[in-house]
């Protein structure tokens, strides 16, 4: 299934995907583990990985999602978003973050992208 048409409660036997997601204290915490997040990505040699950081009910979170990486990689993420509280996203956020992942999939290996909160997508 794309990850666009994800819905993690459509599905009896769901597809593995990977889904790691932390809140933090500030918005400055949350941006140290984004930011060592994506340069863990970056350098992993061929993972199938986004990151993104975000403000939910004015609380900033931190999510890694897509195919399940390596263990070293995913005890790196884990490890990451343990500065923060790791959390279960409500259903239709991780829902729209597979939306989202799949719509920047489409417009190259590496998309970076920065939007004012408030602001759509």
């Amino acid at each position: 299934m794309p990850a666009s048409e994800y819905d993690p409660s459509a599905a009896d036997d769901p597809p593995r995907l990977y889904l790691q997601a932390a809140h933090f204290p500030s918005e400055r915490q949350a941006g140290r583990a984004y930011f060592r997040a994506q340069e863990a990505l970056y350098k992993a040699p061929a993972c199938d990985l986004s990151a993104y950081r975000f403000l939910l009910d004015r609380i900033s979170h931190v999510a890694v999602l897509g195919a399940p990486p390596p263990q070293e990689l995913d005890q790196t993420i884990r490890r990451i978003l343990a500065t923060g509280e790791p959390i279960t996203l409500p259903a239709e956020i991780v829902k729209t973050l597979f939306q989202r992942r799949a719509q920047q999939i489409r417009l190259g290996p590496w998309v970076e992208r920065h939007h004012r909160p408030g602001q759509p997508l």
